[in-house]
């Protein structure tokens, strides 16, 4: 099923029940194409780690509504915090998670990874769904990801239950990573760079 992007906020209830109900989705993001579900279901979880074909001891990340929604289920130190400004934007932080955060599934016993995505439309959906929702790339795992939907693996497609589609090509630049777990580390510089995080410290 196919859901356009400009019909996404008129069939919001729609969409927030297959949501609530496990379904497996793919859908445009600030950096680029992404596949989701909500990630208190395991059993929605597993299948969308079998539908990219990826090992399930591969940490993913969660997207939340706002920061506020972040300090539910993790950690972050006072010293790191203005690093939050940059959300909503393209960083994925590394965080401590909280001991009651083990409900959400395919993370790290001790980590989990976090993302303020841009989209009012799919912040808007996270705060229905009252719960974060799944963030990880729309391809099959050692394939490049892609910043259109046509690009992506026809195979992927067919077995997720629905699309929200859109036009053009997204940005194709993914997101930086940063860990702050024990000191600041960043994994992958993307579209926000070192200085500009530095610089917010």
């Amino acid at each position: 099923m196919i859901i356009p992007l400009d019909q996404v906020v008129n069939r919001m209830d729609e969409i927030v029940r297959r949501v609530l109900g496990g379904e497996i989705f793919i859908y445009p993001t600030d950096t680029i194409a992404g596949i989701g579900c909500i990630g208190s279901n395991l059993n929605s979880v597993e299948r969308l780690f079998e539908i990219k074909q990826r090992d399930l001891d591969k940490p993913i990340s969660y997207a939340f509504s706002d920061t506020d929604h972040i300090f539910d289920f993790a950690n972050i130190s006072d010293e790191y915090r203005g690093i939050l400004d940059l959300l909503p934007g393209p960083l994925t932080l590394i965080l401590n998670r909280k001991e009651y955060s083990t409900d959400l599934y395919g993370i790290d016993s001790d980590t989990i990874g976090v993302r303020v995505p841009k989209g009012d439309w799919f912040l808007q959906l996270i705060r229905a769904v009252g719960y974060p929702i799944v963030t990880t790339s729309a391809n099959i795992s050692g394939e490049l990801p892609s910043g259109s939907v046509f690009a992506i693996n026809n195979e992927l497609k067919e077995r997720v239950d629905f699309i929200i589609s859109w036009e053009g090509t997204l940005s194709e630049q993914a997101s930086t990573i940063v860990s702050l777990t024990k000191e600041l580390k960043i994994i992958r510089e993307g579209k926000i760079t070192r200085d500009i995080i530095m610089s917010l410290l």
